[in-house]
């Protein structure tokens, strides 16, 4: 290869064209998604070969076409190939849950009623200092009181990193459906909707799934007994 395909972030409904050259004219040229082999397709994939240069155009790309796309290129010599991962941003990732703000989710989560058997639900933020705790309450208190609140003391860490939701998964052994992204307020001056409804959308799923498991817990304490 003279180069090779370059990584791509998109964004849905875009074009995106996959290019590498090669230093001779004379070879065959498979693409491949995920190890399997693409065609011409109408509307979707357009294939070519012009001269030493490759190319795959991806047009109106969506969140399904995400993914590892490899080249291969044969000639007398043999086999060589190099790869790429296109990736789809998503915007706007909670504008389904809140068409008109967060007042909705935040009523349901006000008036929500707990199982019957406790008096209330308790949660544990657990982390070293630095990951976040704090700033979680303080997000939380920002969204129910609609202004900025920073009561809770921002703790402070030397080093920090970012783990993916499958390393966070695998660490914390949990599924990755029950693990949520949210941001925390942090240097913004003034309440942020996106925020919010990420705050309010994991709370709320957090809300649920502690209740749920306080009814299957009692559920089966009385089968016990």
């Amino acid at each position: 290869f003279v180069t090779v395909l370059d990584h791509k972030q998109v964004n849905p409904g875009d074009k995106v064209t996959l290019s590498c050259e090669v230093n001779t004219t004379t070879v065959n040229v498979t693409w491949k998604k995920n190890g399997e082999k693409l065609t011409c397709l109408e509307g979707k994939y357009q294939i070519n070969l012009q001269g030493k240069k490759c190319s795959l155009e991806i047009q109106n790309v969506q969140e399904a076409d995400e993914g590892n796309y490899t080249v291969e290129v044969t000639n007398r010599l043999g086999t060589v190939s190099c790869s790429c991962t296109v990736t789809v941003v998503i915007k706007h990732v909670c504008s389904f849950v809140y068409f008109c703000g967060s007042s909705e989710e935040m009523e349901t989560l006000r008036h929500f009623e707990i199982s019957n058997e406790v008096s209330e639900l308790r949660f544990l933020l657990h982390g070293p200092i630095g990951a976040g705790k704090s700033s979680i309450i303080n997000t939380i208190k920002s969204v129910f009181e609609r202004r900025l609140f920073f009561n809770s003391l921002v703790g402070e860490a030397g080093d920090s990193f970012t783990l993916t939701m499958q390393e966070c998964g695998h660490r914390l052994g949990v599924p990755v459906n029950c693990i949520f992204l949210v941001k925390n307020y942090h240097e913004e001056i003034r309440l942020d909707e996106n925020i919010n409804c990420l705050i309010l959308d994991a709370l709320t799923h957090i809300v649920y799934g502690a209740n749920d498991y306080v009814e299957r817990y009692t559920e089966k304490k009385n089968c016990v007994e």
